[in-house]
């Protein structure tokens, strides 16, 4: 079974590769607690399991999980491989134990880096909103807009500048006052 960190909302997902679902794991339990420090968690270890609660030891032994090796990246646990016994039932050895520590680092830095991927994802689709937005905001001005001293012009800015240049170039100027204003209003 793999267990996710949801840092943000506070919970746990769980991934069952086969039914029978996992048992919750709650970050609050003894074992959360070890978990969420990284520490790798062996039910079948004598002394390592004795500062857990009886309740909280059989829950994870009748679903027949044996160890928890959390996979950590930047020193935060991420998920959790939660283990069972070997298929011919044998207990998992320190060889077994190194192996499931590097895949859980693997397992890790594969997770982290979805999460990277799928920010970037996010800000560059922000980004392009943002552009498109500024673009329409930009060519809905009909009178113009200029950017001075600004080392990079957008081809909209530079065809915009020359559109209102031959505007103002074939303009005819009339200058407003209040007087002349109330001219017309008669």
């Amino acid at each position: 079974y793999i267990y996710m960190w949801q840092e943000p909302l506070g919970t746990i997902l769980q991934i069952s590769i086969e039914p029978p679902a996992p048992p919750a794991l709650e970050v609050e339990t003894m074992i959360g607690e070890r978990l969420a420090a990284a520490d790798v968690v062996v039910l079948e270890d004598p002394v390592g399991s004795a500062r857990f609660p009886g309740e909280e030891m059989s829950r994870w032994s009748h679903a027949g999980l044996s160890c928890f090796v959390p996979c950590a990246a930047k020193g935060k646990t991420i998920a959790v491989l939660a283990i069972g016994r070997k298929e011919n039932g044998e207990p998992l050895h320190s060889e077994d134990m190194g192996l499931l520590g590097a895949v859980a680092g693997q397992v890790a830095t594969a997770l982290e880096n979805a999460r990277l991927y799928r920010q970037l994802e996010l800000k560059a689709s922000e980004l392009d909103r943002v552009r498109a937005f500024n673009e329409n905001i930009v060519e809905c001005l009909g009178a113009g807009l200029f950017v001075l001293s600004q080392p990079t012009i957008s081809p909209t800015l530079v065809r915009l500048r020359g559109e209102l240049l031959g505007r103002m170039r074939n303009a005819k100027w009339h200058t407003w006052s209040a007087a002349s204003q109330s001219n017309t209003r008669e």
